[in-house]
């Protein structure tokens, strides 16, 4: 778990006291001397990859600093270690908070943001689906604070979602309070084990999402359906479509339509799985993974398990002005979990968005 205050400086001289303003709150120095004499910044040799080429960074063992050249964005992330999960949720926060109120001038010189959380780094947690994305709103974690002083006029969009937490009745784990210039929100968890902070963290982006009507993310619909990466230009006239490199070689997908019973022609489907044990089509095309596609959703459902059972990788089908939609996208998700929860948007969301 770390944290981090992320966000773009109108001027990048006011960041030369970041770092002394880190160790001073942190009481952890920085590796790096800082000696150039037009800067207190002292560029590193690039070891984090070519995004890093022409900016500048500090680090430590535990935290870095880093200004981009190109976009002036800055980002302070701190990542104590040798903590248990209990001791990070109750003095991340905290230390956080501090480090960004001696930062007050640069946040106040901030174009959007900033961006001040902790991060759990969970990469699959099981999400709300849809899953939602707000923005200011950071879903995934469990703490944030605001400060509307860097909003400025032009921010609205960013801003609105801040106002409508600021009002909006709190679910029972959720807490906001007001610290000097930071609205702090935080889903309150007693969790010991990474799991069940991973469940907490579902919950909490299920909160925000539903009683601030955030967006939904843009690659679901409503119903929670992903949209799919399939569609690309078949080389092959026997795929409707044709991905020659997928993660775990060529992926293929062929349109079908069921019958009235909601089924997908036997013979058809065992010429595609022979092509399958052959590793190729007719015309000699390679061939992996094999997905279905059909006209709608009903039909989707209707033939998944004959699509499974075929030995096929799923089934999408066409929404209109979308493209293909996987009905089944993989999760963890937190109704699988909960059953407090449901798929799908919920009438408290369409109320609130």
């Amino acid at each position: 778990m770390k944290c981090s205050i992320r966000g773009w400086v109108r001027d990048p001289a006011l960041c030369g006291g970041v770092v002394g303003t880190v160790e001073t709150t942190c009481g952890w120095k920085f590796t790096a001397a800082r000696t150039d004499a037009r800067a207190p910044w002292q560029p590193l040799p690039n070891e984090w990859g070519p995004a890093f080429d022409s900016g500048v960074r500090l680090r430590s063992d535990r935290g870095i600093v880093s200004l981009s050249e190109n976009d002036n964005a800055l980002n302070v992330g701190l990542t104590p270690t040798g903590l248990a999960l209990h001791e990070e949720l109750s003095t991340l926060p905290a230390l956080l908070l501090a480090v960004a109120a001696r930062l007050g001038d640069l946040l106040q010189a901030t174009w959007f943001g900033p961006s001040i959380l902790v991060d759990p780094s969970v990469q699959r947690y099981p999400r709300p689906q849809p899953p939602f994305s707000g923005t200011t709103i950071h879903t995934g974690c469990t703490w944030q604070a605001h400060d509307k002083r860097v909003y400025p006029a032009t921010g609205k969009v960013g801003l609105k979602w801040v106002e409508r937490l600021e009002r909006v009745e709190l679910a029972p784990q959720m807490m906001r309070t007001q610290v000097g210039p930071f609205l702090v929100r935080e889903w309150v968890t007693d969790a010991t084990t990474p799991e069940a902070y991973d469940l907490e963290l579902g919950r909490c982006h299920a909160w925000l999402g539903e009683a601030l009507g955030l967006p939904i993310d843009s690659n679901y619909n409503e119903l929670g359906d992903c949209l799919s990466a399939l569609a690309a230009t078949s080389p092959d006239p026997d795929l409707t479509y044709h991905h020659p490199i997928g993660v775990d070689g060529p992926v293929s997908t062929k349109a079908m339509v069921p019958d009235a019973a909601g089924r997908l022609d036997g013979a058809e489907v065992q010429k595609y799985r022979d092509w399958l044990a052959a590793g190729q089509t007719p015309s000699g095309t390679a061939m992996k993974h094999l997905w279905i596609a059909v006209p709608t959703r009903d039909a989707a459902v209707a033939v998944r398990d004959q699509v499974l059972e075929a030995g096929f990788d799923g089934v999408v089908y066409v929404e209109t002005g979308r493209g293909l939609m996987d009905p089944f996208p993989a999760g963890p998700w937190l109704h699988e979990l909960d059953p407090a929860y449901t798929r799908g948007v919920t009438e408290r969301w369409r109320r609130n968005r």
